[in-house]
């Protein structure tokens, strides 16, 4: 079924501080498609204007999250390069982006799951990095951010098999913060999300740009960046 350009294929909802993207349920648990891509990256977009911002919670609706198995067409949707600018405007976000992960993320589902901050998961969801179906090479920025997180022998077991990560493995492997049962899944992240409303934005994106930051750099770099960061005035100044 063809899609109108204009057809809203996620939910932005707004809860004081905190922003809830959360995408629809008949299309969450379906292969990505474009114009479901674009409106991400536009509402990410905007998202970093919003001074006021404290938090972003992606999540998808009722039991599912976000699927994408590639395919072999020559569009931006298959090739990667949409699902790398999805995971690229995450990573500018300047506040802390959560993932709820209420269901199966697939493909550039789990790259974007990884692409967040915090990652709180049902523990009847599953993470699957390269679907079988696909005969592409790692897309969305995997073959740089999975071995950061879980190691590059770890990684290359996920890529060159596919295989889905039970909640309970996730835990074990660093990949998610909290595994919860399914119905408290949001009022764990909840918790969380009201805890960080009380931080001053200053303070939660200049954490986020330190860690970024020295993701690539030796310790003495990484400390005078911290130094740097911590000079400029909070919101409480």
């Amino acid at each position: 079924m063809s899609m109108s350009s204009d057809e809203k294929l996620l939910r932005i909802e707004q809860r004081s501080s905190v922003t809830w993207i959360v995408f629809e349920a008949q299309r969450a648990g379906r292969a990505l498609d474009g114009h479901l891509g674009e409106q991400l990256v536009e509402a990410l977009r905007k998202l970093r204007r919003d001074a006021s911002l404290r938090c972003v919670v992606i999540t998808g609706e009722d039991r599912t999250f976000y699927s994408h198995a590639p395919c072999d067409r020559d569009c931006a949707v298959c090739s990667g390069s949409l699902d790398a600018q999805i995971v690229s405007q995450l990573r500018a976000l300047p506040v802390p982006i959560i993932a709820a992960i209420n269901g199966d993320a697939v493909g550039a589902g789990a790259a974007i799951a990884l692409s967040c901050d915090l990652r709180f998961v049902s523990e009847d969801a599953r993470l699957i990095f390269a679907p079988l179906a696909s005969t592409r090479s790692p897309a969305a920025g995997l073959s740089w951010s999975l071995p950061r997180t879980v190691g590059r022998s770890r990684a290359l077991e996920l890529l060159f098999t596919g295989r889905p990560i039970l909640a309970s493995e996730a835990l074990q492997w660093g990949l998610v913060a909290q595994v919860v049962q399914p119905g408290d899944l949001v009022s764990a992240v909840e918790t969380v999300t009201a805890e960080l409303a009380l931080v001053p934005r200053n303070r939660l994106a200049g954490i986020k740009r330190s860690v970024n930051h020295a993701e690539d750099v030796d310790f003495d770099e990484a400390a005078e960046f911290e130094r740097l960061i911590a000079e400029i005035p909070t919101d409480e100044d």
